[in-house]
């Protein structure tokens, strides 16, 4: 009884999505296998990036135990609802489960968040004065990859660069504050985010140690990749 119990409940719960991704099955039949054989490698590079810098930053060589714990959080994550929380237990059990420090797993997974939180934040602020200096949008595949590959160097220096010196950090504190003080101008003025950025940088130096660097070339990694993923499900479609 608690088998079909626990069955039913698997089937309300992930049912709607295996029904989705059926649903969509014939669109895909229509695509070149070229471009889906394209497509699944840069996904395949993306996860690889990933638990690249997962391992990075919990300091470990177990790459198994990192790729198969941050798949099944994915998963659980995506099928059920409000599954975030629950895939970060899962992940977190599956790590200590292969021998990895419980201290390592937390620290590092927390840096690498941060991290890719960073990433997330920074791509905007790099991306528009490289629109704005090359002064026209990208027209076809070739044109979007070169920018992207461009946007990605371009944040690899600056990742090093924010690594070795508190000066970016400081500038972009100051400037956030200045603006959200203009826009809130009844409120208290916003002050010490540049001392929040700089603690929160040293942070994440002190988990990857001298990972920092490969750490954040992983994380623009899987960056660039998602981003050639979609140039190739726009140009195959």
């Amino acid at each position: 009884v608690s088998g079909l119990s626990l069955l039913a409940i698997c089937v309300y719960v992930l049912g709607p999505s295996v029904l989705a991704t059926l649903n969509a099955w014939p669109q895909v039949t229509k695509i070149s296998w070229i471009w889906l054989i394209a497509m699944a490698a840069a996904q395949i590079a993306t996860n690889g990036c990933l638990f690249w810098l997962q391992a990075l930053s919990m300091r470990t060589t177990q790459w198994f135990a990192v790729g198969t714990a941050e798949l099944a959080g994915g998963a659980i994550g995506r099928a059920l609802p409000g599954g975030a929380a629950a895939a970060a237990g899962l992940q977190y059990s599956m790590l200590v489960r292969a021998d990895i420090p419980a201290a390592a797993v937390a620290s590092g997974l927390t840096a690498a968040s941060l991290l890719t939180l960073a990433t997330v934040f920074v791509l905007p602020i790099v991306s528009v004065p490289v629109l704005i200096a090359g002064g026209t949008i990208p027209n076809g595949l070739a044109d979007a990859a070169w920018l992207g590959l461009s946007i990605f160097a371009l944040m690899v220096g600056v990742g090093w660069w924010v690594l070795g010196s508190d000066r970016p950090l400081i500038g972009a504190g100051r400037a956030v504050e200045r603006l959200v003080t203009r826009l809130r101008p009844k409120r208290p003025p916003m002050t010490r985010l540049a001392d929040r950025l700089i603690a929160e940088r040293d942070a994440v130096v002190h988990a990857l140690g001298r990972h920092a660097f490969p750490a954040i070339v992983a994380s623009l990694g899987r960056w660039l990749f998602d981003y050639l993923t979609l140039l190739a499900a726009l140009t195959a479609v």
